[in-house]
């Protein structure tokens, strides 16, 4: 099968959605709701660009409308050829395009650390539920790159000014239900590095977002500002856990949690997992 290109919204209440251009068949873009998608920008046009992509190439073209399409800065009046982590502009929207799965692993792994990794996926994947990741994207550069050639929607857990500074920083939740591939390459190549946090939940991205943006500061005994709290590093998270109390723990799972789960290099599934009680 073909690889897809990948559109994604990269600011504003969009940001983070993503739509997928399938070989042959163009994605429009414009405000209209016949759109491939859907623009909340009201300075573009109705159908005002397209991507077009036939499994090797792709171009992007400019359909109509007050505003400019620009790519990488340049206007594009007609059609220009869109190359992969390509910047696009149109009307006051930003979005990128990205080739699935483009961009192969920068390091191999021991033949060790291989057969664990697939023993924990193997278990990850028969865990019920749809399934999100938070990850600490500063660890490693690598976690957004896979996240970006992915087609799961992803979401930065800081808003505004912040989340614009901190973009390639912020910790990040992603919908790993809406990519296996993607679930499967993060456990693959981050198995033991500690890349991010795992849970289950019923509710949306938008509600699992909001729900841990609650948990991103505390006020810690002794110091008069609150501080980050790191809960996206698995041993972190679980530590913290371990010593909520009942009250605590209501407040952390708030209906919207079902179970978390990190890793456990010691642990013969190869996760710890807690469950809201």
């Amino acid at each position: 099968m073909s690889a897809r290109g990948i559109v994604e919204l990269c600011w504003g209440p969009q940001q983070g959605a993503k739509a997928v251009v399938t070989p042959g068949r163009p994605l429009t873009l414009g405000r209209d709701p016949a759109a491939s998608l859907v623009l909340d920008d009201p300075t573009v046009a109705p159908v005002h660009a397209a991507v077009e992509w036939d499994g090797r190439t792709a171009r992007l073209r400019h359909l109509g409308g007050p505003a400019l399409t620009l790519l990488s800065g340049q206007a594009v009046t007609t059609v220009a050829p869109l190359e992969h982590a390509a910047w696009i502009r149109i009307g006051g929207t930003d979005l990128s395009f990205h080739v699935e799965a483009l961009t192969p692993a920068p390091w191999s792994r021991e033949p060790d650390d291989e057969v664990a990794a697939e023993a924990a996926l193997a278990h990850l994947q028969r865990v019920p539920g749809p399934l999100f990741a938070v990850l600490d994207t500063a660890c490693e550069p690598r976690i957004a790159e896979l996240v970006r050639e992915s087609v799961a929607p992803w979401r930065s857990l800081f808003d505004g000014v912040e989340g614009a500074r901190l973009a390639d920083a912020a910790p990040h939740v992603v919908s790993l239900s809406a990519d296996p591939r993607l679930c499967a390459d993060l456990v693959r190549e981050g198995w033991g590095y500690r890349w991010g946090v795992l849970l289950t939940s019923d509710r949306s991205l938008f509600e699992v977002r909001q729900h841990l943006r609650k948990f991103l500061l505390v006020q810690r005994e002794g110091t008069p500002e609150p501080t980050y709290f790191r809960f996206y590093d698995p041993g972190v998270l679980r530590v913290f856990l371990d010593t909520c109390t009942p009250t605590e723990l209501s407040q952390w799972f708030g209906g919207v949690i079902r179970c978390h789960l990190g890793e456990d290099l010691d642990s013969p599934t190869g996760w710890w997992r807690f469950d809201a009680r």
